[in-house]
């Protein structure tokens, strides 16, 4: 009897490691030693990554690499449990280009199977040394396939950034933004939220890092600030108004939000900077394209005329009258001779 209970043990953990083994997610690491074709098996250490995969990025995607790219190649785009950063020799950064019909061009991240945090990471650069961006016309989506609950894990020594046209996220799932001191997640993306769910997407960002939202929030759940995290609100539709935004002792930027909330709840010692984004920051954000400088050139060439008229005047001690449309002061003849000069020896334009 104790033998045949031991055989069934024995059958009994088999096959539940063979069950483990099954449902486990396979690695593949990306190399681009051949182009940037996602699909192309030459450029992964392993099988191209479809399906129960995680996409990794370590020491064998070397400088100079070619970086990834998903195209209308792939039919549905990259289906993936997970994309993990450690320590490749330079930052990643995915393509999700533009697919035909909306088919192509999409990374659609289901999460890594598990009852921990750890196991449920969707992006983990828990220990990246490099930065992560990804971009394109397509589309990410965090998908509510397997669970309900998705991680990204941005507390190595790397930044998340992501510029695809479309950010989704679809209802009941709840995504968790773990972040470090001096991390930083930049979603630039217009995000949307996908129908059909008995609730709202949720997001909620712990740890001490930021995140940035520079584009037009979908989702109609609730966005969560955790203990000692810092949102910082790019454009007016950064949170959707329908959105109840809960914030602990965390800070909220407001910068260039100018909109309603739907509900806000303050539960600790919040911090609200309503500071609006100072030259700097806009100057940064007008080179990436995200907005028009606050003093433009055809405010600033006016502002630039008005400081040098007030030299001249200076130099003349008196009132001057200036005729801008034919550069002319036209009460003081003596004065045009400052308006027009030579350049110095050795300096022209």
């Amino acid at each position: 009897m104790k033998k045949m209970m031991k055989m069934f043990g024995l059958v009994l953990v088999a096959v539940t490691l063979s069950t483990m083994v099954a449902t486990a997610a396979s690695t593949s690491k990306w190399q681009g030693d051949v182009s940037t074709s996602w699909v192309n098996g030459q450029n992964w250490n392993g099988d191209m990554p479809d399906g129960d995969f995680v996409a990794k990025f370590d020491d064998e995607f070397i400088l100079d690499a070619h970086q990834p790219a998903i195209g209308t190649q792939a039919d549905n785009g990259a289906v993936l449990e997970q994309i993990r950063v450690t320590n490749p020799a330079q930052d990643v950064t995915i393509t999700a280009d533009d697919g035909a019909g909306g088919t192509g061009g999409a990374i659609n991240l289901d999460r890594l199977g598990g009852t921990t945090a750890s196991s449920k990471r969707s992006i983990d650069m828990s220990a990246a040394s490099k930065n992560l961006t990804i971009v394109g016309g397509g589309k990410l989506v965090e998908r509510n396939n397997d669970a309900n609950s998705h991680y990204w894990a941005i507390t190595g020594s790397g930044d998340l950034t992501v510029s695809t046209a479309r950010f989704v996220l679809e209802q009941n799932l709840n995504l968790y933004i773990e972040t470090d001191t001096g991390r930083t997640v930049t979603i630039n993306s217009n995000s949307e939220e996908l129908s059909g769910g008995a609730s709202a997407a949720d997001v909620f960002l712990s740890g001490d890092g930021l995140l940035v939202l520079n584009g037009t929030a979908g989702w109609t759940g609730q966005t969560k600030i955790g203990a000692g995290s810092t949102i910082q609100l790019g454009v007016s539709q950064a949170l959707n108004t329908k959105s109840r935004l809960n914030m602990g002792d965390g800070t909220l930027k407001t910068g260039g939000y100018d909109n309603d909330f739907g509900v806000l709840d303050v539960n600790g010692v919040a911090v609200i900077d309503l500071q609006s984004f100072d030259h700097i920051q806009n100057w940064v954000r007008v080179c990436k394209g995200l907005e028009k400088a606050g003093t433009d050139f055809d405010y600033g060439a006016r502002l630039t005329e008005i400081c040098l008229l007030g030299n001249v005047a200076k130099r003349v001690n008196g009132l001057i009258r200036w005729d801008a449309e034919n550069m002319r002061i036209t009460n003081n003849e003596k004065a045009n001779q400052y308006i027009n000069t030579g350049y110095r020896e050795g300096w022209s334009l």
